[in-house]
């Protein structure tokens, strides 16, 4: 079976996880230190703008529990990752959920009288999404799935008033297991984040929790992060592949440069073609399918029940082989 997705490592991933071992120090350290100046100036912000995190979704609840983060309502896409619900309930906050676009499955900010104090943009599929505006929202970008993507000139988890990154093991880039990050061009935003998670040796008594990320996934994320142009460049080219075979992969929507996590391909019986692309040995799979969202505004948003029942999700990720995207080229022609 040809996986959905899998990270891509080689000997430097290696060699920086044995080097933290043998220094004997494995918790948050100098490593962390140095990948936040890293990703720091690969996004285009300061180091004190930036805080790694123990997983992208503890970013996200990190945001959201900050006193900068902490308010009432919470506007967030119906389609999409349930990280973002999933935060903002533990958080307490109450949730307004925002329908598709009828083009894209994205969130349509668009004609939405936005009352909400907070609101969630998600770069779906690595696409930088339309951000939405309203008097007195905070927005969170959530760029978990666009790291390298760029809208108008900036990078995508910068528009927004704080971004979220994720480096688990099937996002562009990865610590080697889970990891995240707060990003931002407010320093005292991030300073609030960072003071929450950081409870070591403290005596004023205030409410922390643990939100951080060690020295062993700070080294490995370093050779990801100065791997991830090629990395990304590997997904364009898989991408194309696609594109020129003939398979309708969803474009629309996009803001700038997308990062491609993701090859989606549009088709109206998703669920059937998954099925026939799995016994071909193609590991599709449903992105969010219906099911997933039962609970979370699926009954008030028609467009995004549309979405979930008409997308498939194709192998792409960086250590791709081309015999693999052309099997999985076959695989599309012979079954449809």
């Amino acid at each position: 079976m040809i996986p959905h997705n899998k990270p891509s490592f080689g000997e430097l991933e290696k060699r920086a996880a044995a080097r933290v071992i043998d220094s004997g120090w494995v918790a948050a350290g100098s490593g962390v230190a140095t990948i936040e100046e890293e990703l720091a100036d690969f996004v285009g912000t300061t180091p004190d703008c930036v805080l790694v995190t123990s997983s992208g979704s503890a970013a996200l609840l990190l945001a959201l529990l900050t006193s900068e983060g902490r308010r009432g309502t919470v506007a967030i896409p119906t389609y999409g990752c349930s990280a973002a619900a999933d935060a903002a309930s533990l958080a307490g906050l109450g949730i307004s959920f925002v329908d598709s676009a009828n083009d894209s499955p994205l969130a349509d900010w668009r004609s939405l009288d936005l009352s909400a104090d907070t609101a969630i943009s998600v770069d779906l599929f690595g696409i930088p999404a339309d951000l939405p505006s309203g008097e007195g929202c905070r927005v969170i970008s959530d760029a978990a799935q666009s790291l390298g993507a760029t809208a108008n000139g900036v990078a995508s988890c910068l528009r927004g008033d704080l971004g979220i990154l994720s480096f688990s093991p099937t996002k562009i880039m990865t610590v080697g297991g889970y990891g995240g990050a707060i990003v931002s061009t407010n320093a005292d935003w991030v300073g609030a984040a960072r003071d929450y998670s950081d409870w070591d040796g403290r005596t004023d008594g205030a409410r922390r929790f643990h939100f951080k990320l060690g020295d062993i996934g700070a080294g490995i994320g370093r050779v990801q992060l100065a791997r991830l142009g090629d990395m990304v460049a590997r997904r364009h080219e898989i991408h194309d592949q696609y594109l020129a075979a003939g398979i309708p992969l969803l474009t629309v929507g996009t803001n700038g440069l997308s990062s491609v996590y993701r090859a989606v391909a549009v088709d109206p019986s998703a669920e059937a073609r998954v099925r026939r692309l799995r016994s071909e040995g193609v590991g599709a799979i449903e992105p969010y399918g219906a099911a997933e969202m039962v609970g979370r505004g699926i009954d008030s948003s028609p467009k995004a029940a549309s979405w979930s029942q008409r997308l498939v999700s194709l192998p792409i990720f960086a250590a791709m082989t081309d015999a693999e995207s052309e099997a999985v080229i076959v695989a599309w022609e012979r079954t449809a």
